[in-house]
């Protein structure tokens, strides 16, 4: 995974589902992150892709040779032709991403954040308020993160706010750019 920062497949072919941590014992296993919910949806998806931050971009490699197994509350996984603590230290960091069309599809109500990242928010006065940078969660609901012409806003993606999603292109919302 060394070399030029040339993405080898489009991002938007793959969803980030989750990220190496730090190595794990003295064979070349690293601890990992989940991204889904819940965390165990990880080990159902393959093949993995690794990206590698390149810039503003991620470059990524197909990892076909893969174990995966459950440690403590978590998980731990190794790439086969990695045997080493130290060959596992070249992995963390990275992310985990699966194709987009391995995942299962959703109900008409549900969605996953990577189809809202860009989409335009607009408020019920028909003022768009920005775009969708990131969504993450807060403990007790998810967030969308939203930068515009009037800085950036973190808006509740909850009931009663979020009245309209249409995903990948515009989401609409009960709320006003001053609050």
């Amino acid at each position: 995974m060394r070399g030029r920062c040339v993405p080898e497949f489009p991002h938007q072919d793959f969803v980030v589902v989750g990220r190496i941590s730090k190595p794990f014992g003295l064979k070349g296993w690293s601890h990992i992150t989940s991204y889904t919910e819940p965390p165990s949806n990880l080990v159902q998806y393959r093949p993995w892709a690794l990206g590698t931050e390149c810039g503003t971009t991620l470059r990524w490699e197909i990892v076909e040779s893969l174990e995966i197994r459950e440690h403590a509350d978590g998980f731990v996984a190794r790439v086969k032709e990695c045997g080493s603590r130290d060959l596992a230290r070249e992995y963390t960091g990275r992310f985990i991403g699966v194709r987009k069309s391995s995942l299962p599809d959703l109900s008409d109500l549900e969605f996953y954040w990577v189809d809202l990242i860009g989409c335009s928010i607009v408020n019920e006065s028909d003022k768009c308020l920005g775009k969708v940078i990131d969504v993450f969660e807060n403990g007790a609901h998810s967030v969308l993160q939203v930068r515009g012409d009037i800085g950036e806003l973190m808006i509740p993606f909850v009931e009663g706010v979020i009245k309209e999603v249409k995903a990948g292109t515009e989401i609409r919302v009960s709320w006003e750019i001053d609050w």
